[in-house]
Formats: structure tokens, C-alpha cells, sequence
């Protein structure tokens, strides 16, 4: 792109004051800048760097003139209302024979615990406190307090570690699971608080991408086929689903780029779920969702 001649000093005084926040963080910043736009540097290109980035405005005749913080929230606005108006499609899913096998064992679990509420937990029951170590022996175990973690465990590029405290990490898995809780309680949870009621729950999510498939995997233990959506259309993706006998989640995702709605799949297993979006270039999104 080229710029017919305009005048050279004003050019300078708005690159100058849009430019102004980043130079000045550095010493005699904002001089260094304002000699090098005056020594005779390319304008022109410099006028196409800032234009396709939105800070200037370049007219047919050359004229630059600075675009306003509200200009620029006005173009956001204008972007974020061209997404897809179009209708959401089913994703095509996959249910592998070991989720009705999990839910079986879910559901007589529930059961037996109901029918062992009236009573002591079994010997050599575990906490039911995430990441407490403890197991009931006996009326003794009462009187030992819980140690636990109120977060959720995390497995991301190696690193294993839970959302409460993600200042202690380990690449090891027995080591992780070694990692002591950081909230106390003066007794241990022998029985889950269970409940028919639906209680919308936040899932870990992560993803990897290869070419044009983004593989965005949604941690949801037991999720119900019956209970489980999941749409796509050009530049957006939602999923809702129940997992874990009452836990639901549901979200929308605005897509980073656009995809392919006809060659995205999804396959639920028995830990998570995971959907396949189908990008229309291989251009690498390096995260799920557009920016706001």
C-alpha cells in the first residue's frame, strides 16, 4: 500500500501521539522516536503499519488523522456483531461402550451409600474431600482433621497440580498425588452431600491443535449421552451436558477462527468429552475463543 505525499510534519505529530505510550516507557523514549520520524524514515510504510493496525486513519489523499478510543471500541462492537447469524448444527458424537458400563457402577454406588447413611462408613472408606488422604478405622478417625483441596486437579503440557494451589506442580504423577491439601476441616467427610438437585459445575478444559483440527476436551467424569449437546455453526461452538449424576455445565464459545461445521465431531468418554472442530486454514489459534 502506498500514501500520496501529505504534509510530513503533521504526519509526524499524530504518529507521534499515537505512538506516545509505547516510547515513553523507555528513557528519552519519546525523543528518540520524534528524531527518527524526522530523519528523512520511510512514512509510507510506517503509515500502512499503523493504519492495518487501527491506530491512524489514512484518507485517499495521504491525510492522517489519529482514531479515537471510541472509534476503535465502535469498530469492536461493528466486529464482534458480524459474528455468524447462522443456525447451530448437532456436532455428530461418538459414545464409547465404557461411559453405560461407568454410569451402572455410578448409579449402584449412589445407591449403596444411601442405604449405608444410616450407619458408619466402612472400614478403610476414603475422605470424600478431594486430595484428603485419610481413611476411616474407626470411631478414632472422627477426632483427625481433613486436610484437602477445594480446586480441581489440573494436567496441562506435563505439569500436574490442583487450581488452589497451582504455586506447587510436579511433573511426576506419584509425587502429585503426594501433594498435601491446603484448607483444613476440623473433621473428614465419610459420605458424599449428594443431591437430585442439578448444581451447575465448571469443568477443566484443555485443547490441542495439529493443522486444521482443534481438539478442545471438556473434563466432565460420567457425562449422561442423553443429557449431553453439543452445536456448532461457522464461528461458534456450544456444549451443555450433566455429568457426575447432578453436575451440569453449559457455555458458548465465540471461535477464534471459523470452521468447517459439517467435519466436526465429538466422542464422549468415560472422563471427559471431547470435540473436534474442524478449522477452515491451517493457522494455528493457539487458544479456543476470539478476544472481546
Amino acid at each position: 500500500m502506498s500514501f500520496l505525499p501529505t504534509n510530513p510534519e503533521a504526519d509526524v505529530g499524530v504518529m507521534l501521539k499515537v505512538l506516545g505510550p509505547l516510547y515513553s516507557r523507555t528513557p528519552d523514549g519519546s525523543v528518540k522516536i520524534e528524531e527518527f520520524l524526522k530523519s528523512g524514515a520511510d512514512l509510507s510504510s510506517i503509515k500502512a503499519m499503523l493504519a492495518s493496525i487501527g491506530l491512524i486513519r489514512v484518507a485517499a489523499d495521504g491525510t492522517v488523522s489519529e482514531i479515537s478510543p471510541a472509534e476503535a471500541a465502535a469498530a469492536a462492537a461493528a466486529a464482534a456483531d458480524s459474528r455468524s447469524s447462522g443456525p447451530l448444527f448437532d456436532v455428530p458424537t461418538k459414545v464409547m461402550k465404557s461411559v453405560q458400563a461407568a454410569l451402572e457402577k455410578q448409579e449402584a454406588a449412589y445407591q449403596a451409600m444411601l442405604a449405608a447413611a444410616g450407619g458408619p462408613p466402612a472400614v478403610g472408606t476414603q475422605c470424600k474431600r478431594k486430595n484428603c488422604k485419610n481413611r476411616y478405622e474407626g470411631e478414632e478417625s472422627n477426632d483427625v482433621e481433613c486436610t484437602f483441596c477445594p480446586g480441581e486437579p489440573v494436567f496441562h503440557e506435563g505439569y500436574k497440580y490442583w487450581s488452589c494451589c497451582d504455586k506447587k506442580k510436579s511433573l511426576d504423577f506419584d509425587e502429585f498425588l503426594n501433594l498435601p491439601g491446603c484448607k483444613t476441616a476440623e473433621r473428614c467427610m465419610w459420605f458424599d452431600e449428594e443431591s437430585d438437585e442439578a448444581v451447575e459445575k465448571p469443568v477443566r478444559m484443555d485443547h490441542f491443535e495439529s493443522g486444521r483440527d482443534f481438539v478442545m476436551s471438556f473434563f466432565t467424569k460420567c457425562a449422561e449421552p442423553s443429557k449431553t449437546e453439543i452445536k456448532v455453526n461457522e464461528d461458534t461452538l456450544t456444549i451443555s451436558t450433566t455429568y457426575e449424576r447432578n453436575c451440569t455445565f453449559t457455555k458458548s464459545f465465540h471461535l477464534k477462527g471459523t470452521i468447517d461445521p459439517d467435519r466436526c465431531t465429538a466422542t464422549i468418554m468415560t472422563a471427559k468429552i471431547d470435540v473436534k472442530l474442524m478449522k477452515t486454514s491451517g493457522e494455528r489459534w493457539d487458544g479456543l475463543e476470539a478476544a472481546e
